[in-house]
């Protein structure tokens, strides 16, 4: 008993060390790894590192250049660009993690039941996606917050009512590969429940894919969700949202380049890291894609 114990976590500690070993290969994934961990870092510890209330109105600082008291500047009502940023980051995050998390359960769900039962649970539910999919996602998007109303609540919503056929597409392809090999047909053949073997081999077997495309996807919402607030229909007036800070600074380019520049930058950065990671996974899981 104790052999097999001892056997088993020697090969989960082979397989940790080899999966170690790939990402130290990637240079560009340990570099897409640092960036989300500052950001969650920055996430958590917004209220130490920012150095100034981050709405608080200050006319006599306003359009200040970056300096040592204000890093990044100041906006033309006089709030530390710095510190819209650090706390801008939270809504950004936030924004990112409730839109891929609502994607990916509602399309699972229904990835799942169209590739497991097919028929015509199959033909609807497709067909369905193929409409949500027929749209470029930002003008359904735009279409869908400018319907239920500009907001930070409405800009999540409708990215994620129209993200979610990507990954039922993508768990519908995933079912009908597993389903087809010998254990599926084995524990059907066995009498196993349909809820058995989606939570037992369907499911287990169909995350990896599914990851490597929330974290390519994460940084598609962040530009989608910054976007939105640049019109004016994501979070609202003084919420330190990198888009709409954009927005306000674009009046203000030729006299006040920082107002827009830094906030820009933070976006870019953002979705660099996690491209940088999902492109890493991708490589790491797919043996033909490693270099």
């Amino acid at each position: 008993m104790l052999t097999d114990i001892e056997d088993k976590l020697s090969d989960r500690l082979k397989r940790l060390n080899y999966f170690l070993f790939l990402i130290r290969k990637n240079p560009l994934m340990i570099v897409g790894l640092v960036i989300i961990f500052g950001l969650i870092l920055v996430t958590v510890f917004a209220v130490q590192i920012a150095t100034y209330d981050p709405i608080k109105i200050n006319p006599p600082e306003r359009l200040k250049p970056p300096n040592l008291k204000y890093l990044f500047g100041t906006d033309d009502l006089g709030r530390d660009i710095f510190s819209r940023i650090v706390y801008g980051t939270r809504i950004t995050l936030r924004m990112g993690m409730t839109v891929i998390t609502a994607a990916l359960v509602i399309g699972s769900f229904l990835g799942v039941l169209a590739g497991f039962f097919g028929g015509i649970v199959d033909e609807i539910i497709m067909r369905i996606t193929d409409v949500f999919m027929s749209y470029p996602y930002l003008v359904l998007a735009m279409v869908l917050t400018v319907a239920l109303g500009p907001s930070i609540q409405n800009a999540i919503l409708a990215m994620a009512i129209v993200w979610w056929p990507t990954y039922a597409r993508l768990m519908r392809s995933e079912v009908l590969r597993i389903k087809e090999n010998y254990y599926v047909k084995a524990s059907q053949g066995f009498g196993a429940s349909d809820s058995f073997i989606i939570l037992g081999h369907i499911l287990p077997n169909s995350w990896v894919p599914v990851l490597v495309q929330c974290t390519l996807d994460f940084g598609r919402v962040i530009m989608y969700g910054a976007s939105l607030s640049f019109i004016g229909l994501g979070p609202q007036p003084p919420a330190p949202e990198w888009g709409a800070m954009i927005n306000a600074g674009r009046f203000f380019i030729e006299n006040a380049w920082w107002y827009s520049t830094f906030p820009g930058l933070a976006i870019m950065v953002t979705i660099l890291g996690f491209n940088l990671l999902g492109d890493g996974l991708r490589d790491i899981f797919d043996p033909r894609l490693r270099r």
